[in-house]
């Protein structure tokens, strides 16, 4: 449990003379400590969250965050959601629909995509490198511990391999499971899957590029800024369940699908679909890019100034962006 006492916080927020205040959510001490402030000295604030029901708590942890957590969501003037699940998480804990700004944990898609654009040349040349020829190539990028569930695609990979499709997997990437994940593999007998390791973030677009499929088999991402980056380079995505982003990235069957977390079969059904037909992923990455795409940081900038401006209103005051 990491949980850093800050007391220094409430000296700064009485110094500064705030008008306003914006906090990233409420796990940490600062935050719980300067909406306290906040609400004893009547200034407004602005709540960031993307927490959803996803995370599965027992009955009385879920008690004690109702009545401890609920005042400092219902406290603030204005929320800031990353997506669909995030805002019913906010609203029922007492925000108000109406003040519930979507703000999505997102990387700068209109550059992504400029980038991917410009990293296409290289497919060709870097699916040689890796060996993957002609065949589909389905990728995970994310850290290799259990909750990602990197195990479940090698499972679904293993059942693709049995009915005779050919394809390849990449996993991009490093963790403490990797070296079980790198024998369940060869144990598998998918002796052509690449661990990539890590990856520069500035080196993901030639991989997404490269790709035909993403995938994202976690039991738990409240979530998965990698979803946004896949589909910014215009991937197709097959995501779990539990992936916080799911609601707000795929319509299942348009631009991907998603499936039930921990079932390989399910998650094999759906990679199956795709990787029999090279039309249907490139209608699907065309519409992932499409609707990731009006998340720009101009598009958020927007929005985090209109709840900003919500919350100063409640304190008699307006918002007014200064230019440099």
């Amino acid at each position: 449990m990491h949980y850093h006492f800050n007391p220094t916080i409430l000296r700064e927020l009485s110094r500064g003379g705030f008008d306003a205040v914006v906090l990233p959510g409420y796990a940490m001490s600062a935050s719980q400590f300067s909406a306290l402030y906040c609400r004893v000295t009547r200034t407004p604030y602005v709540m960031f969250s993307e927490t959803t029901h996803l995370d599965r708590r027992p009955g009385p942890v879920r008690l004690l965050k109702r009545l401890l957590v609920g005042p400092l969501i219902s406290g603030a003037k204005a929320w800031l959601a990353t997506g669909l699940l995030s805002r019913r998480y906010l609203v029922s804990y007492g925000a108000r629909e109406d003040g519930v700004f979507f703000f999505p944990n997102t990387p700068d898609v209109a550059a992504l995509g400029t980038e991917a654009t410009r990293r296409r040349p290289e497919r060709n040349r870097r699916r040689a490198e890796l060996g993957a020829g002609d065949a589909p190539v389905i990728l995970f990028v994310g850290r290799l511990i259990g909750v990602k569930r990197c195990d479940l695609l090698l499972m679904a990979a293993a059942r693709l391999r049995e009915q005779g499709r050919k394809f390849h997997v990449w996993i991009a990437g490093d963790g403490p499971e990797r070296a079980a994940l790198e024998e369940s593999a060869v144990r598998l007998g998918l002796g052509e899957t690449r661990f990539l390791g890590n990856i520069r973030s500035g080196e993901l677009p030639a991989f997404y590029t490269a790709a035909d499929v993403f995938v994202l088999p976690s039991d738990h991402e409240p979530w998965g800024a990698v979803v946004c980056e896949a589909a910014a380079c215009g991937l197709p995505l097959v995501l779990s369940d539990r992936v916080g982003s799911a609601p707000d990235a795929v319509v299942d069957g348009q631009n991907g699908f998603c499936f039930p977390s921990g079932d390989h079969v399910a998650l094999a059904d759906a990679l199956e679909r795709l990787l029999a037909d090279p039309g249907l992923r490139n209608r699907m990455g065309a519409e992932s890019a499409v609707r990731v795409g009006v998340n720009t940081h101009e598009n958020l900038e927007g929005r985090f100034l209109m709840a900003l401006d919500l919350a100063l209103k409640a304190g008699g005051k307006t918002c007014r962006p200064v230019v440099s």
